[in-house]
């Protein structure tokens, strides 16, 4: 535990050595100790997970409005069309044991999307999305 400590507080006196515009506060990753941020660019938003010595990314994932689209859909949220993310609001990640005994990382964001009823009104909808971080997948 002492060690965690440590850990954790030469992480937070870092300074975010990726530079990018980013859309939220960048967290911490507990088991890796690297930053993941969510960043903006050209109106597509990315999370990253970035290595602090190095400054390189090393796990990237779009936040895809065909993937919420998709995951909106099979939860029968049908009756509005996810037009565009508008905003990233915040992010957020953290430590869970897996069914296998694994210590795994999950990163949510609340995110504001630009949604078109049937009668092709728009709304903003807030959600959150949950992505299991480092299994290979980057589907919500």
């Amino acid at each position: 535990k002492k060690e965690q400590i440590q850990r954790k507080v030469v992480l937070q006196s870092q300074p975010f050595p990726y530079r990018c515009k980013q859309a939220t506060k960048a967290v911490i990753n507990s088991i890796t100790g690297n930053f993941i941020v969510c960043r903006e660019l050209q109106g597509k938003y990315f999370l990253e997970e970035v290595d602090p010595i190095q400054g390189n990314v090393v796990l990237s994932t779009c936040i895809s409005t065909a993937e919420l689209q998709r995951k909106a859909s099979s939860l029968g949220l049908q009756a509005e069309i996810i037009h565009e993310i508008t905003a990233v609001k915040a992010i957020a990640s953290g430590a869970h044991r897996s069914m296998d005994g694994r210590t795994r990382v999950k990163v949510s964001a609340i995110i504001d999307l630009m949604t078109l009823t049937s009668s092709n009104a728009s709304a903003t909808t807030t959600i959150v999305a949950v992505w299991q971080w480092g299994y290979g997948s980057g589907k919500p």
